[in-house]
């Protein structure tokens, strides 16, 4: 008999960090109970960066060549050697339930030939998708904060939905019908990205229904979000910073004080599904009917009913549509990083007074800001 493979394909913002962290963590209880989820972390030889890896994203990786920057590639390194250690482990286990994860599939496996050459490297299983989807809006408003807060952009949110809907993964009946038609329509499995559609409202418990297997009382569960999100004036200050640095060592530390600014002004940043109002009802209306044939067919051919209702019901509704910080926030958030950290403050300045400074053409936002690092560094009399 086949064994099964189950492979989470993502999407991006729907779980799959906090998904794959719990997996790993319990890899050795759910072998026991029937179901293997591959060490990603044994790919030392396939990556210059083990350690940071709990889903199996080197899969899609090294089958297309695109590698994300903080996953880097190793060379000399192919995609069979890559499928040939996956099913030595796989091979290796009494478990009859194998469990890949990774989001980069998603975008990634978005050619018929590539979808192809996966399925066909692992031909001899009995092979399932599984795919979590959340609306497009609620998508590309999680997305934009990702992108501000981890690679650093510096686009408005208009200029990143426009970008967005040239990215054809954001096309979900389309992107799913290049699994149905290799694979057949019975080995898809589509879940929705919503408290209300989930299993006991657990991404955890929900996928490991998909696999068959019940949660006990011997699963540990993550302690914290794996993935947090800035709070809405945290994500405008981040992307003022990366406006005005260029170095991606700043920036980063920049970021890991807004995190925890964030945490300590807004708890919905790190809880699951959590609400982020950053796009206005104009914004979401826009996206929404940009994508509403795709979500018609995607709703009369993958989802139930009650999934229908859900995907057309967002969570949540537009936000006021200020995507500007006001003085006061400037002047909180400045003062924060000051006592946490005082030199980034002085890095600000000098990066503000650097001639030819894109912020300059926003006046209020330079004046304010300005100001209140002066202030910051009259306090210690640097200036």
């Amino acid at each position: 008999m086949k064994k099964k493979l189950f492979v989470h394909i993502g999407m991006p913002k729907a779980g799959s960090t906090a998904l794959q962290e719990f997996l790993y963590m319990n890899r050795e209880v759910l072998e026991d109970m029937g179901l293997l989820y591959p060490d990603p972390r044994q790919l030392e030889q396939f990556s210059r960066k083990p350690q940071m890896m709990k889903g199996h994203h080197i899969v899609p990786m090294y089958l297309t060549g695109f590698f994300w920057a903080h996953f880097p590639k190793k060379n000399g390194i192919t995609s069979d050697q890559i499928f040939t250690f996956i099913r030595n482990q796989i091979s290796a286990s009494p478990a009859q339930k194998v469990l890949l994860s990774s989001e980069a599939c998603w975008f990634m496996l978005n050619r018929p030939d590539v979808v192809k050459e996966f399925v066909n490297a692992f031909s001899d299983f009995d092979l399932k998708i599984i795919a979590y989807l959340r609306r497009q809006d609620d998508h590309i408003q999680s997305g934009y904060n990702e992108c501000i807060k981890s690679s650093f952009y510096t686009m408005n949110v208009d200029e990143f939905i426009e970008d967005r809907f040239l990215d054809p993964s954001n096309k979900y009946y389309s992107h799913l019908m290049l699994w149905v038609n290799t694979i057949g329509y019975n080995n898809i499995t589509v879940r929705i990205y919503e408290k209300r559609c989930l299993i006991n409202g657990s991404i955890f418990d929900d996928l490991l229904a998909q696999c068959g297997i019940e949660l006990n009382k011997e699963l540990k569960l993550p302690k914290k979000d794996a993935n947090p999100r800035l709070s809405l004036d945290a994500l405008i200050f981040q992307r003022i910073v990366n406006i005005i640095c260029a170095d991606k060592a700043v920036k980063q530390e920049f970021s890991s004080l807004l995190l925890a600014y964030s945490e300590s002004n807004d708890r919905e940043t790190t809880r699951a599904f959590g609400i982020s109002n950053l796009l206005d009802q104009k914004q979401r209306d826009r996206i929404n009917k940009w994508y509403s044939e795709e979500n018609e067919l995607l709703s009369s051919v993958f989802l139930t009913q009650s999934q229908k209702e859900a995907y057309q019901q967002s969570k949540t509704s537009g936000g006021s549509g200020n995507q500007h910080l006001s003085s006061e926030k400037i002047y909180e958030i400045t003062n924060y990083i000051e006592n946490q950290n005082p030199d980034l403050i002085n890095i600000l300045f000098l990066q503000l007074n650097q001639p030819g400074n894109r912020l300059i053409t926003d006046i209020s936002y330079y004046k304010v800001l300005k100001n209140t690092i002066e202030s910051c560094l009259l306090k210690r009399n640097l200036i």
